[in-house]
């Protein structure tokens, strides 16, 4: 049975919920946003114990339709102040699904500066200080999980960033049988590290598969959704061909370029001899779950040895498209990787270091400072890294100001999400009638609902209202009520000394 699983850090407790009657038809990105808007003031500090960390799988995750394991995570941002959300694909999505979790709420912080590690099975959910992997990258942590354990599970965890509370700091999810994948955008590693939580580890060895509540009418509405999937050309044939490298193509068709730069996800698949020379060339791509056949994450094989990075992810090709791929494409994938390990984001870093470049703080176009910045900067946190480290600040626009299309690519955006399909084929089967029916069809015979495309869409523009109105909450300073924590006067503590210059008028200097 579904449930809401609470862990509140400030007594180390945890406890099983009811889910409320508004959650039920909600999962993924609309439920993360949701509970969010309902239980983080959003005055409050980002990495105070007020904000939540909330995880929630999709509605269809962990059932057998098609590309179905998705997992939204969502809180307070400490990069933009308003609600962030994030999604992965991943093993672990499956695991909190087959767990019986709708959604894992963090809350809280703990008293005493000690972090903790979180193991989840079926039977018990335990909360234990952690020591031995403080510090620690989220490869070795993963390598390390697995054999405290002594058996394959799943882990999200947080790197050195996300310890040091950095606001380009991500999660890394790593679901057993896959490699590791980050969850970027907004700071959410560094919510993580203020609950002081290292990893959340999670084993679903002795549940039982997800049963729909109509096995029958599921099974006929997965068949011609997964049908639908193949007969699209871009998740039949592009995406497979091409893995998300194709997106670098997508964005300089839609983005600020009108061309992807020298890397791209065409040149790469069609010319890897010409990309990578000798003996470096892109691998064939692996899934993020073992049950996703689509295989669109791409493998890179370095110089001196295989599998130096997961692949040329789309993120960091287009902000390094226009180095030159001759001579820096390993350079470009073992920052890939160390992005990864240390646990920050991909996109806000590298526009980050691009920034340092133009500014003369790094040399422009050096591959080997761009690993070495990486490794003794930002996952050290000396004072050039934790510059870096934050990432570059934006401000999001209002939803109601942004052109027509992007609205509705917002709206399809969450209402996938939702979904727990996998983004980049739930988008082309919002094109597809049959796509959009038996889309609808899954989720009724699983839930035993009688929805409607309608009822979805509704859905998804609730949550992305509730994220604009936190968001203009959030910016809201008029008086000492409604001023955000960081803004509030509070008494000094008492000084640590205190100097009487008492021939000098009297004059007390605290020092603090």
């Amino acid at each position: 049975m579904d449930r809401i699983v609470r862990i509140d850090m400030t007594d180390l407790s945890a406890r099983i919920e009811a889910i409320p009657d508004a959650w039920r038809l909600l999962g993924g990105h609309t439920l993360t946003s949701t509970v969010v808007a309902a239980e983080v003031p959003p005055a409050s500090h980002a990495l105070g114990p007020d904000n939540r960390l909330v995880f929630a799988p999709g509605l269809l995750t962990g059932t057998a339709a098609a590309k179905a394991g998705r997992l939204s995570v969502g809180a307070k941002s400490p990069l933009t102040g308003g609600i962030e959300q994030s999604n992965t694909g991943s093993a672990v999505a499956r695991m909190l699904a087959r767990l019986g979790v709708k959604a894992l709420i963090i809350e809280g912080a703990p008293r005493q500066d000690r972090w903790y590690h979180v193991h989840m099975s079926s039977n018990a959910i335990v909360i234990e200080e952690e020591n031995e992997l403080i510090g620690k990258g989220n490869c070795c942590l993963v390598n390390r999980v697995q054999a405290r354990l002594g058996r394959p599970v799943g882990v999200i965890s947080i790197g050195p960033v996300g310890e040091m509370g950095m606001l380009s700091a991500t999660l890394a999810v790593f679901g057993a049988e896959t490699r590791l994948h980050g969850m970027g955008r907004g700071g959410l590693g560094a919510v993580m590290g203020s609950k002081r939580i290292k990893y959340i580890a999670m084993d679903d060895s002795d549940t039982p598969p997800l049963m729909p509540w109509d096995a029958a009418g599921f099974t006929e509405s997965a068949r011609h959704f997964a049908l639908a999937l193949l007969d699209h050309p871009y998740s039949g044939r592009i995406l497979p061909d091409y893995a998300t490298r194709v997106l670098v193509e997508l964005l300089g068709e839609t983005g600020g370029r009108r061309h992807p730069g020298r890397i791209g996800g065409e040149r790469l698949a069609a010319h890897p001899s010409a990309i990578v020379p000798g003996r470096r060339r892109p691998l064939p791509p692996h899934g993020c779950r073992p049950d996703c056949a689509l295989a669109c994450a791409p493998v890179y094989d370095g110089t001196h040895r295989r599998h130096v990075a997961p692949g040329f992810e789309y993120e960091t090709l287009w902000q390094m498209r226009d180095a030159d791929p001759d001579t820096i494409a390993d350079c470009i994938a073992t920052a890939d990787h160390i992005m990864d390990d240390i646990g920050c984001d991909t996109a806000s870093v590298a526009l980050a270091i691009a920034a340092a470049m133009n500014c003369g703080a790094l040399p422009p176009g050096d591959g080997a400072a761009v690993v070495n910045t990486l490794r003794q900067d930002i996952a050290r946190g000396t004072p050039l890294g934790r510059r870096l480290g934050d990432g570059v600040l934006f401000i999001d626009t209002p939803s109601e100001a942004l052109p027509a299309r992007e609205r509705r690519l917002r709206v399809a955006t969450a209402a996938v999400d939702s979904t727990g399909i996998c983004l980049y084929i739930g988008l082309p089967a919002l094109n597809i009638p049959i796509g959009v029916s038996s889309l609808i069809g899954m989720i009724n015979a699983r839930f035993h609902l009688d929805l409607v495309r309608g009822d979805v869409e509704q859905q998804a523009r609730a949550a992305l209202g509730r994220e604009l109105r936190f968001r203009r909450a959030a910016a809201r300073v008029t008086d000492g009520v409604q001023r955000p924590e960081r803004y509030q006067w509070k008494a000094p503590p008492p000084p640590a000394a205190i100097w009487d210059a008492s021939s000098e008028g009297n004059t007390s200097f605290w020092t603090f």
